[in-house]
């Protein structure tokens, strides 16, 4: 271009393969919106060698597209983690009334028929939202959910076969998690009942590995009346972990040891196990007589 001293090159050729799409498209929307206008501009720039000008242009025809596809791509993501927690929560609430694995299709299809309800229904409201429209304009259309909801099961099932596993097993996979997350749900709160309901013993004997009180604590007392640990308990009695009130290593007093299995010490301590430190677990298991204390100040090492 004649008298320009800005000199552009792209010998690759893959900045135009990457722009191009995105002018076409801003020509494509200009035209039908616009009159043409910045189009106009834009050619007019490259004829007149504004290499600059013309840039300028482009960027102003390919902004709108640019524009449009961020909120594409906002709404997708939203729906996306909509779709999932949707799908996350029908396979936990399946588990929680109990449906078996024998209906892990049906499980498996609804979950996916649910997920891409909501997907859609989502990706329609934030798209309202960013467009500046109110965010139910139309949502809740009856086919428009069917449809939506079709085509995730069907678009999964095709998907499937490629990929192997198919509906049924992504159910039965589904299924699975959800029983976890309701046992793990379960065993939350029923730690909470147990720790009200510890009883607590103390003596000069070691402390047993198993037949003891069901959820209880024992203090094993040394005979200077100093508590040397503790030991816990689960509902069968059988020992679940040590707090120890003797430092060793680098490990202070009131540091705890948790049993991979109940009533096998042996599988919580020595250097090969986690040592907990002081505070790790609830307060209930450090708990000692209250005349006694334990024999060294919690906290402190060796």
């Amino acid at each position: 271009m004649r008298g320009n001293t800005v000199n552009l090159t792209d010998p690759s050729g893959r900045f135009a393969g990457l722009i191009l799409p995105f002018l076409g498209l801003g020509t494509l929307n200009d035209v039908t919106s616009n009159g043409g206008r910045n189009t106009g501009k834009f050619l007019q720039d490259l004829c007149e060698g504004d290499v600059l000008g013309g840039l300028g242009s482009a960027f102003e025809l390919m902004l709108p597209t640019l524009e449009a596809l961020g909120k594409v791509a906002i709404a997708l993501a939203v729906s996306i983690a909509a779709s999932v927690v949707i799908t996350a929560a029908t396979f936990v609430i399946a588990a929680a009334i109990g449906v078996t694995s024998t209906f892990a299709l049906a499980v498996g299809a609804t979950a996916l028929f649910l997920s891409g309800i909501g997907g859609g229904q989502t990706f329609r409201a934030t798209s309202n939202v960013l467009n500046g429209k109110n965010w139910d304009n139309g949502l809740f259309n009856g086919q428009d959910m069917v449809v939506d909801g079709a085509l995730s099961v069907i678009t999964f099932g095709i998907f499937s076969k490629f990929t192997g596993g198919g509906i049924t097993t992504f159910g039965a996979q589904g299924l699975n998690a959800g029983r976890q997350t309701v046992d793990a749900a379960k065993n939350f709160f029923k730690a909470d009942e147990v720790l009200l309901e510890i009883q607590y013993f103390s003596g000069n004997v070691p402390p047993k590995t198993d037949g003891a009180t069901p959820i209880s604590v024992y203090s094993h007392v040394d005979d200077s009346g100093r508590v040397v640990q503790n030991a816990i308990y689960n509902n069968n009695g059988d020992v679940m972990a040590h707090i120890d009130f003797k430092p060793h290593g680098s490990s202070p007093s009131g540091h705890g040891h948790l049993f991979t299995t109940p009533g096998k010490p042996s599988t919580g301590h020595g250097r090969l196990y986690p040592h907990y430190p002081p505070g790790y677990f609830p307060p209930e298991w450090y708990k000692i007589p209250h005349n006694m204390s334990p024999l060294t100040p919690i906290g402190v090492g060796k």
